[in-house]
């Protein structure tokens, strides 16, 4: 599809892509609205891990380990319910978590506890409790595993004190009985099992003041959370500017899947596509009460005056003595087409015959506003000579050949060889004979015809004809050794019948 066509395309159903750029539009706007908003509060915590004592740097994999424990925490169930209390909150811990996030932030020291609630004071509030209240139960966890080291503290202080003791009974004995040796080899013994107590003691006291200083993390609120003044969603704005962006582009795509399934003709273009045959000219649209060529601005002529001109110039191949004019369907358009292309040639001077030679639904004789009391039936059936049947009309250089009264069989009629001869004898008296035939598809009455004339002119309404129909007629013309010489495109719309600068009226 080139992009003249596309643009053609998207003008010819412009109010699909209103009516989809307004529905979405509305939905959007109106879904935003009605959509209850929720607002967002954060808190910024910070966890600072102990280092090493023995290598004076932070372990990396256990901070990780300690972040994500954190995490956990902070969205188990003690600890919602603990903010539930707090809180006096009528939720259960498990809905209370689904209002929760809480994200470690790469390559940081730092924990996010995102809240989303329907009210901005609320949703600040849960996030700055669920924070403190996982500040206060690692201070509490913390100072729970201090008390190991604080009891072999104790028991160290006891050992000591003993030794003290001891060494106080020896110097006694020493002073007031040393020949008391017995005693004295007892406070020896006990005095050295109480040192090693104590070393022991001492070695485990500085192992575990170790292992808790690997353990202990300073945590603490960086950044509390603060209520929102705007809801985090529904974002209005940002929802109607994608409404819209769909809306078009959605509108886009239902024009084109619709220009996909649609077989109606619009443009030469599809025309040439479809049978390849060449656009003689394109006719514009006429408008109310504006049907013949008389009538019409000298723009809307200029239309005509190019389907006469294309015409003249086919004939450089092949005279066009008697040119055959239909259409698949009724209601095209042919038979204005006829009286107004005889128009335009009658005013150059030459002799000019309409042959309407639709004997089912005439119309040729209301055009010109003349008699059928006799016409081509007549002549076909020998009741009256060519001269007699033959009508002038208003216009000079143009006569007319009405259809005469219909017959019981025009088919019939039409297919006998006598008609052969009528259309010779009207070619050698006339410059150029135009036939006026009905449709194509409901009868057979063109393809009957097509043979006996020098040429046929197809005329397609434009956003009527139907595409198969199209390749139909032309085919069936072509099996009967008809020669088709164009197309005639009718009720091209303004907009698109203006862009060639020669436009017309149409025919109903």
């Amino acid at each position: 599809m080139e992009i003249r066509e596309f643009l053609d395309t998207l003008w010819r159903r412009k109010w699909v892509i209103v009516f989809t750029f307004i529905l979405t539009v509305a939905v959007a706007a109106v879904g935003s609205y009605v959509i209850t908003p929720t607002y967002t509060a954060s808190a910024l915590v910070r966890v600072a891990s102990a280092p090493n004592p023995l290598t004076e740097r932070a372990d990396v994999q256990y901070a990780i380990r300690v972040m994500n424990t954190y995490a956990i925490i902070a969205r188990s169930q003690p600890l919602l319910q603990s903010v539930n209390d707090q809180l006096q909150l009528s939720l259960r811990p498990s809905q209370l978590g689904d209002l929760i996030d809480v994200r470690v932030l790469e390559e940081t020291e730092l924990i996010r506890i995102t809240v989303n609630n329907s009210n901005a004071e609320t949703a600040a509030q849960i996030a700055n409790t669920v924070a403190n209240t996982l500040i206060a139960q690692t201070d509490a966890s913390i100072a729970g595993g201090s008390s190991a080291s604080a009891a072999i503290q104790a028991q160290m202080d006891q050992v000591q004190q003993e030794i003290a003791d001891l060494q106080t009974e020896y110097n006694e004995i020493l002073t007031n009985n040393p020949g008391n040796t017995t005693r004295i080899a007892e406070i020896n013994r006990e005095s050295v099992i109480k040192q090693q107590t104590f070393e022991t003691l001492l070695a485990q006291y500085d192992q575990t003041r170790l292992l808790e200083s690997l353990r202990v993390n300073s945590i603490s609120l960086i950044e509390p959370a603060e209520a929102p003044t705007l809801p985090s969603s529904p974002r209005r704005t940002l929802n109607i500017a994608l409404g819209a962006l769909v809306g078009i582009l959605g509108g886009v795509g239902l024009v084109l899947l619709l220009s996909n399934l649609d077989k109606r003709i619009y443009t030469a273009a599809q025309v040439q596509h479809l049978v390849d045959l060449p656009v003689l000219s394109e006719i514009y649209k006429a408008r109310k009460g504006q049907v013949t060529l008389t009538g019409m601005p000298p723009l809307q002529r200029e239309a005509y005056r190019r389907l006469r001109v294309n015409i003249f110039s086919l004939q450089k191949d092949m005279p066009l003595k008697t040119v055959l004019v239909t259409s698949a369907e009724p209601d095209e358009g042919k038979s204005t087409i006829v009286s107004n292309l005889a128009l335009s040639v009658s005013q150059l001077g030459f002799r000019v015959l309409v042959v309407d030679c639709d004997l089912r639904r005439p119309a040729q004789h209301r055009i010109f506003e003349t008699s059928n009391s006799v016409g081509l039936s007549t002549v076909l059936e020998k009741k009256v000579s060519l001269s007699e049947a033959i009508q002038s009309t208003k216009v000079a250089n143009l006569k007319l050949l009405s259809s005469g009264p219909l017959p019981e069989d025009p088919t019939a009629l039409l297919s006998s060889g006598y008609t052969a001869d009528v259309m010779k004898e009207l070619a050698a008296k006339f410059d150029i004979v135009l036939l006026d035939t009905p449709a194509l598809l409901p009868v057979i009455d063109p393809v009957v015809l097509a043979p006996i004339a020098d040429g046929v002119l197809h005329v397609i309404r434009s956003g009527q004809s139907n595409s198969d129909n199209l390749t139909s007629t032309v085919g069936q013309i072509e099996e009967v050794q008809g020669r088709t010489i164009g197309v005639v495109l009718n009720a091209i719309p303004e907009r698109a019948g203006s862009a060639n600068h020669y436009t017309t009226a149409t025919a109903t």
